[in-house]
């Protein structure tokens, strides 16, 4: 493709593409300029006999909101902004998905276009010699089309099959390291049978001796944790006590500032309101006799006197302020140490259910060492056997024949089960070995089938899939016009 794209024609074609030059376009195009316009500032009429025209008197200064309000406002304004991140997430992804399919079409086009372009610089040179009709060119576009699939499935092919390489190559190694360890594991067994075989007397009496100082040193850690726990809960309730005291007075207080607050707030308002008042009813005086200047110093002092009460309340709130700080401090270190307390009780229980689960374990040892002891009788009987038989074997007394005949025959018995329970002991260990072997190798198998599926997916590889589909010329003609289509739009 790169060839024919570089070697450019040499007929009259050339003048067409010369012709068509997006960059001279782009220099003739003139950008619109949309000039920012601002609406015209329309003037309301007023009536001559409205409010507005005379100087209104000022209202009241609005309400300061309570902290209810701010909270409720903020929870407000953290639902809208949940709500806007989850739009935009939203949106974000359907613009994502958009983007991927616009990049795929853009990529089709890119495909098509290069093979027209392709077979338009091959065709130039021969058009003037013979005339190619339409249908002869739609078929090399498409063979030309079949060739570049035929080399990606060639390319995946390839790939298929190194991928199968790599796979066989970690099952071999993977194999080796099975067979290694499962030769380690038997010799492990077999060495454990043999330390279990010499040394199983001194495990047990060693067992024996651990479990009953574990139970001597478990009797007494329960005592001295149920006293521990006794005297913790008692500090604990007496704590709770306390701060149950703390918190009622400081409630108590907490109203009696707010009402107080709330009487202040009612004397600020009422002074506010009767200076405003003498203001006005000074304003007047002044008006109507010149001679009464004196009276306008009353209402000057009675300010000055509001002042300094009002600088008063503000600095005994302030200090009220301090001392309700001073409080939630202790209140803050008194919760912190109640849950220190709480962790404290909390690691003592965890301690007595490890006790108890310390029990458990120790009544299933118990459990074990019974059914230990039970295999262990059956080998004294066993060795008992044998030593009555080392015995018959040695006493030098005459017997009579049929008693010696009998002893001779429960010897016989006896060998014939022990070599009867060794061989279901060696049949049942061969069948425990063969049954793990073919769990490892299901397992194996149906990981291998998981990657194979991952690899290669649902439907299997078919290299003659294209020939079969587009065999008739029908389906070619179908997709010609649906190339033509995407070239037009």
């Amino acid at each position: 493709y790169k060839q024919n794209l570089n070697s450019g024609p040499t007929t009259s074609h050339s003048s067409r593409a010369q012709k068509f030059d997006p960059n001279k376009k782009t220099q003739q195009q003139k950008p619109t300029i949309i000039k920012n316009y601002t609406k015209p500032a329309i003037q309301t009429p007023t009536k001559k006999g409205s409010p507005s025209a005379a100087v209104r008197p000022k209202t009241a200064p609005a309400p300061t909101p309570t902290l209810k309000d701010n909270k409720n406002n903020d929870s407000a304004l953290i639902e809208q902004l949940k709500l806007e991140n989850e739009s935009l997430t939203t949106r974000m992804e359907s613009l994502k998905k958009t983007h991927n399919e616009e990049l795929r079409n853009i990529r089709q086009e890119n495909f098509t276009l290069t093979a027209k372009i392709t077979q338009l610089t091959s065709t130039n040179t021969d058009e003037k010699k013979e005339p190619i009709p339409p249908k002869q060119r739609e078929v090399h576009e498409l063979e030309k089309l079949l060739d570049g699939y035929q080399i990606e499935n060639e390319k995946l092919c390839k790939q298929v099959k190194q991928i199968e390489q790599q796979h066989k190559q970690i099952e071999q190694s993977m194999f080796n390291e099975n067979e290694k360890l499962r030769q380690e594991l038997i010799q492990t067994k077999m060495l454990l049978e043999q330390y279990e075989n010499s040394n199983m007397g001194a495990i047990k009496k060693q067992s024996s001796t651990i479990v009953l100082t574990n139970l001597v040193n478990s009797g007494n850690d329960k005592t001295s944790i149920l006293t521990e726990n006794q005297q913790l809960k008692n500090e604990i309730i007496a704590l709770k006590n306390k701060l149950t005291v703390a918190l009622n007075k400081e409630q108590h207080k907490v109203e009696e500032n707010d009402s107080l607050r709330l009487l202040d707030q009612r004397r600020i308002k009422d002074l506010e309101r009767q200076v405003k008042e003498l203001e006005l009813i000074n304003r007047r005086r002044q008006q109507n006799s010149i001679t009464q200047v004196g009276m306008v110093l009353n209402p000057l002092d009675d300010r000055n006197q509001l002042e300094t009460k009002l600088n008063k309340t503000e600095e005994a709130l302030r200090e009220k302020q301090i001392i309700e700080e001073k409080l939630i401090h202790e209140l803050d270190a008194l919760q912190e140490k109640y849950s220190l307390i709480k962790q404290i009780y909390t690691n003592n229980e965890q301690q007595t259910t490890v006790n108890d689960q310390f029990e458990k374990q120790l009544h299933d040892v118990m459990t074990k060492n019974k059914s230990l002891t039970g295999q262990s009788h059956l080998r004294r009987e066993n060795e008992r056997l044998k030593n009555e038989l080392e015995k018959l074997k040695t006493e030098q007394l005459p017997k009579p024949a049929k008693s010696l005949k009998r002893d001779l025959e429960t010897i016989k018995l006896l060998r014939t089960d022990l070599e009867r329970k060794n061989d279901e002991l060696e049949k049942l260990r061969a069948l425990y070995d063969a049954a793990t072997v073919q769990h490892k190798s299901l397992l194996a198998e149906r990981e291998r089938e998981k990657t194979r599926l991952a690899i290669m997916g649902n439907k299997p590889y078919q290299p003659d899939r294209f020939t079969q589909v587009l065999s008739p010329i029908e389906t070619v003609h179908e997709e010609n016009e649906q190339l033509k289509h995407l070239v037009k739009t």
